[in-house]
């Protein structure tokens, strides 16, 4: 289902606001929070994380693109932050938390709780990053103020002998810039596989022009579709979709996306003359599929014989790593 579009020169258009399904997911979601809210108040942290938890599922799987979706799904990451902290569970509240902050960055309350999350694992020098940027946005927050007091002062401790920050296995989501490329997980790789056959048959059914898109996936054949109109026109209308595509709160729990062009309707970026092409010809036109995953992408090409009206599908080809369609994060 399309459920948002980039249209033209940096102008950013949604696709139809709560209609049907998405209408009804988003009510179910305001619901789930409510009771959430309510757990919470009693004391009943547990059953106010599984509110929350199913409330992200309505909005997540029912694919609801509006900026009030985003909005919600914003806070129910913060409320479920609040709930694991509750709970003893750090971890899990600073991936809410991360979560929260990808849709909203100026997000006071996730900042806050992530910071103290951060604190309680040891970790106190990423926990006084969090606050000097929570303490930006609300510049007379005493709590604030106090919670980088006691960091500083644990900082001090641990510079003089006392104990070590914490290590745990635990990287926040789509936060990983000193790790190597890595290869896509296997479950993104059949996906791009049937996606290939699906573009040939399409292609081979009559379709002579593929239109630029992202898909962003939840698991099993759970896809949202955003069409990019025009996204590969400059370096500025790419900016922008992504942008646009990265503020979508599904974008942040997306598995993994795909992203779909041809090359007759790409000024940029020109990848089949700066990098190694494995075509001869490199005025060929083609279908290009780049999957991305958290810390991997590979990209094929599907090269189109014949006629512009009738083109003919050759078998897709894997492109060096240096001929990607991205150069900045699609996750945020």
């Amino acid at each position: 289902a399309v459920c948002g579009r980039f249209a033209g020169r940096d102008k950013l258009a949604m696709g139809p606001l709560e209609t049907g399904s998405t209408s009804t997911a988003f009510e179910q979601a305001l619901g789930e929070k409510a009771s959430g809210n309510t757990h919470f108040a009693a004391g009943d942290y547990a059953r106010a994380r599984d509110s929350y938890d199913l409330a992200l599922s309505f909005l997540r799987d029912g694919f609801v693109a509006t900026k009030e979706a985003n909005e919600l799904a914003a806070k129910v990451h913060t409320n479920a932050a609040a709930a694991c902290i509750k709970l003893g569970d750090p971890l899990g509240a600073i991936e809410h938390c991360q979560l929260a902050i990808a849709i909203d960055p100026r997000n006071v309350k996730a900042l806050f709780r992530k910071a103290e999350s951060l604190k309680s694992l040891g970790r106190y020098s990423e926990a006084l990053a969090q606050l000097e940027r929570a303490l930006l946005l609300e510049e007379n927050n005493e709590e604030i103020k106090e919670s980088m007091d006691e960091c500083e002062d644990l900082i001090e401790f641990q510079d003089h002998g006392g104990a070590f920050e914490s290590r745990h296995d635990f990287d926040p989501p789509g936060v990983d810039a000193d790790k190597e490329e890595e290869q896509l997980p296997e479950e993104a790789l059949a996906a791009a596989h049937a996606k290939l056959e699906e573009l040939t048959e399409e292609i081979l059914g009559g379709r002579a022009t593929v239109e630029e898109h992202v898909m962003l996936n939840h698991g099993e054949a759970k896809f949202g579709k955003f069409d990019i109109k025009d996204a590969f026109f400059s370096p500025s209308n790419l900016s922008s979709a992504l942008e646009f595509v990265r503020g979508q709160h599904f974008t942040a729990s997306a598995k993994f996306a795909f992203v779909v062009v041809q090359k007759s309707r790409m000024n940029y970026p020109n990848v089949w003359w700066a990098h190694p092409w494995p075509v001869e010809d490199r005025e060929m036109d083609g279908v290009f599929l780049e999957t991305h995953a958290r810390g991997a992408h590979s990209t094929w090409f599907i090269p189109l014989e014949g006629s512009a009206e009738r083109p003919i599908p050759q078998r897709a080809l894997l492109l060096d790593q240096e001929c990607k369609l991205l150069d900045e994060p699609l996750f945020p």
